[in-house]
Order: C-alpha cells, then structure tokens, then sequence
C-alpha cells in the first residue's frame, strides 16, 4: 500500500531491494562484505522525488518496517546543487557516459 500510494503521487523514481554481499574495492584491492561485526545491512532502496527533506522524513515514517529496522534519508545531489566551475568541469564526463 505505501509502495503504490508513491507511485501513484508521482514520488517514486526507483527502488530495488539489494542482496547482502558486497564487494569493497579500493585503490589497494578488493574484500568481501559485509563483515561479521556489521549490524546493518542495507536491504534496498527507494528514490524519491519530493519538495524537502521533511517530506522524505514523512514518508520514510509511514514505510511498513519493524520495530528493528531504520530509513536513512539522504539526499543526491544534482548537477545544478554544484557551483559553476563544477558543472563545467563534469560535462565533459556526462558527455562520456552518453
């Protein structure tokens, strides 16, 4: 029910559950995860598009969840957050990737 008022309010844009292994790579190699003094796992994801951080707290509130389990909120950052020397600097990096 909360997954499809999301979608049905135009606030989803993605959202996938995740497996539990990792793979950490670093400029020095690369180890399995998680380990086994982490206590959390990361199950999923959701992205949403709202007006404020308040409002993703509201939602993330009302998501069906045990009493055990958090929602951290984040927010991603777009192109249009960086100052302009920034977003000069990565064009030639979107142009890339296209």
């Amino acid at each position: 029910v909360w997954h499809d008022e999301l979608v049905a309010q135009g606030k989803m844009i993605a959202g996938q559950r995740l497996a539990p292994q990792t793979k950490l790579v670093s400029k020095t190699g690369i180890t399995d995860g998680p380990f086994t003094e982490t206590k959390e796992v990361i199950g999923g994801y959701w992205i949403l598009q709202v007006r404020s951080r308040e409002e993703a707290i509201e939602w993330a509130k009302r998501a069906p969840m045990s009493n055990n389990e958090v929602i951290e909120v984040r927010q991603i950052h777009e192109m249009s957050d960086f100052p302009e020397d920034v977003r000069k600097a990565a064009e030639g990096f979107e142009h890339m990737n296209r």
